[in-house]
């Protein structure tokens, strides 16, 4: 008799249980040594698309609150979007966008190199990039409560 794959034994895979936060769904490690290091993928997590959506959307965010801080008297420190918001605001917010946008997508893409030969790679960058927008966003909210 022939065996079928339904009368085959497999030994179990798993050592253990999975624990229920494991540092590998957080881009920690590999499943194998050397996997995926400076490598392309196909197949993108999704915890990447909320990370990048997250990103465009406190950009988009930053660029209105910005628009309104200036319209109440701030000033931008940014020179390259000063020069653009004098120019025209349109551009302003089109080259904005873009430049996030442009920018989520490369590092996205590139989320399994490392950074500089370290242990860190692209994709803990967009982490670092989602909390340095969070900030800026929350001390604009602070700043907008200072407003009369």
């Amino acid at each position: 008799m022939k065996d079928t794959p339904q009368s085959q034994s497999f030994p179990a895979c798993r050592r253990g249980p999975s624990p229920l936060i494991n540092p590998r769904h957080l881009g920690f490690g590999g499943r194998r040594t050397g996997d995926a290091a400076n490598a392309y993928v196909d197949h993108y997590e999704p915890h990447l698309l909320l990370v990048a959506a997250a990103i465009v959307l406190c950009s988009n965010f930053d660029a209105a609150m910005t628009l309104h801080l200036i319209a109440n008297g701030a000033v931008e420190l940014n020179l390259a979007m000063a020069v653009l918001i004098e120019a025209d605001v349109r551009q302003f917010v089109y080259a904005k966008i873009a430049l996030t946008c442009l920018s989520v997508v490369l590092l996205v893409v590139h989320k399994n190199f490392r950074v500089f030969g370290s242990t860190l790679r692209v994709a803990h960058l967009l982490y670092g990039v989602l909390a340095g927008y969070l900030t800026l966003v929350a001390y604009e909210l602070w700043l907008f409560s200072l407003l009369p």
